[in-house]
């Protein structure tokens, strides 16, 4: 999709979040986080990721009220956005997807799961 490999990764749980940062930094990608959808969306303005990675559910504002949130500015016109998320039910999955992400990941993931999408959005 874009050679630039700026990640934005939206997650409330610290443990997930460094994880998931540690493990895309050692695989070469440039990412920033933030701790819910409020602060995401001031990132996501400021430094237009090409991709977010975003839980579902979390404080102040969710993964789906920030994705609403995008669409209504138009931000989301220039970011793949991929809910990654405990959310497993296939009604939560069609409502990410309907509501215009890009992609919809179940937690718990493998990492090489995770690696391969990644990977496949910026070739």
């Amino acid at each position: 999709m874009t050679t630039e490999k700026k990640i934005l990764l939206v997650e409330d749980d610290e443990f997930v979040r460094e994880s998931i940062t540690d493990l895309l930094i050692i695989s070469g990608y440039n990412i920033d986080t933030a701790v819910n959808g409020a602060e995401g969306f001031e990132k996501i303005s400021d430094e237009k990721p090409a991709l977010v990675i975003c839980d579902v559910m979390m404080p102040v504002m969710d993964g789906f009220q920030l994705l609403e949130k995008l669409i209504t500015t138009g931000l989301a016109d220039e970011i793949y956005f991929m809910f990654l998320s405990a959310k497993s039910r296939e009604a939560d999955m069609e409502k990410g997807l309907e509501m215009g992400a890009n992609d919809y990941m179940v937690k718990p993931f493998r990492n090489s799961d995770l690696l391969n999408k990644v990977e496949n959005i910026f070739t």
